[in-house]
């Protein structure tokens, strides 16, 4: 479809309204609405067009993000999430890729790595970068594999995309 549907969760106008102008220059064509709340999310998710990408503010109001999550897996509503947070807290990232989260970026990003991460995610990728070199990235387990239909070996290859080897320095693995 040429329309790209973007759906923003996150209950500070401010930071939603400033999510929308980044998310706007995804395509040449892109409508983005506004949630402040998981239950207006669902309303939206549930009575509008299907959406292309999620993003995800962790602490909402209510039910946070994870809640979310978790109402989309039910519901089998299979629109990619970029989760976006204020914390680089290894076990949230690691909550957000197991219960479905494509993408986990910190809230203090610049529009560039917003929309590279988006970009990513809207081709299928998953996105947990390693947000300094101290940080460690969240383990990944069999569990993550299977909650993301993926095989052990596609899961490695993604954990080795995330590190930036090369095609070739994957196939060397």
């Amino acid at each position: 479809r040429t329309i790209m549907y973007i759906l923003i969760v996150d209950d500070h106008p401010l930071f939603a309204s400033a999510l929308c102008q980044v998310a706007l220059r995804l395509s040449k064509q892109v409508i983005v609405r506004i949630a402040a709340s998981v239950e207006q999310a669902m309303q939206l998710l549930e009575h509008g067009k299907p959406y292309d990408l999620i993003l995800l503010d962790i602490n909402l109001p209510g039910l946070d993000g994870f809640g979310l999550l978790r109402q989309l897996h039910k519901q089998a509503i299979n629109t990619p999430v970029l989760m976006i947070a204020s914390s680089i807290d290894p076990k949230l990232m690691q909550d957000a890729l197991e219960q479905g989260a494509m993408a986990y970026v910190h809230k203090s990003v610049d529009a560039r790595s917003l929309l590279h991460a988006a970009h990513q995610v809207l081709s299928g990728h998953v996105y947990f970068p390693n947000l300094n070199s101290t940080q460690q990235k969240p383990e990944c387990s069999n569990t993550v594999s299977v909650a993301l239909h993926i095989s052990q070996r596609q899961l490695e290859t993604l954990q080795l995309l995330a590190k930036g080897l090369s095609n070739k320095g994957i196939a060397r693995q």
